[in-house]
């Protein structure tokens, strides 16, 4: 039986890792055929990364020792956690507004 769950997972995992890289060199193999199409998707992801890093830039280093129950016990961990969340503010706020602006046009046409 043991060698039976053994196979199935080994099976399991190659499927897996075979998806991965799928799922991570079919983008890019379209982007170096097509490099026009992902001009768009550059754009975002390099967007999204400039957000990270102003949410990043803007959070505290502080560990307070609230944070230690978390597993958070360095400054840098403190960073990425406040930068995650500020980033998400960030981007919530430029979904609402994004809503209002396509709302608020739509009304004036």
């Amino acid at each position: 039986m043991d060698t039976l769950v053994d196979i199935s997972l080994y099976i399991t995992y190659a499927l897996f890792f075979a998806g991965l890289i799928l799922a991570i060199g079919a983008p890019i193999a379209n982007m170096i055929q097509n490099p026009s199409a992902a001009k768009g998707s550059l754009i975002g992801v390099i967007g999204i990364g400039v957000i990270f890093l102003i949410g990043y830039l803007l959070a505290s280093g502080e560990v307070k020792p609230a944070y230690e129950a978390f597993g958070i016990t360095t400054e840098t961990g403190s960073k990425l956690v406040g930068g995650s969340l500020i980033s998400m503010y960030i981007l919530i706020v430029i979904a609402f507004v994004a809503i209002i602006w396509d709302s608020v046009s739509k009304f004036l046409k």
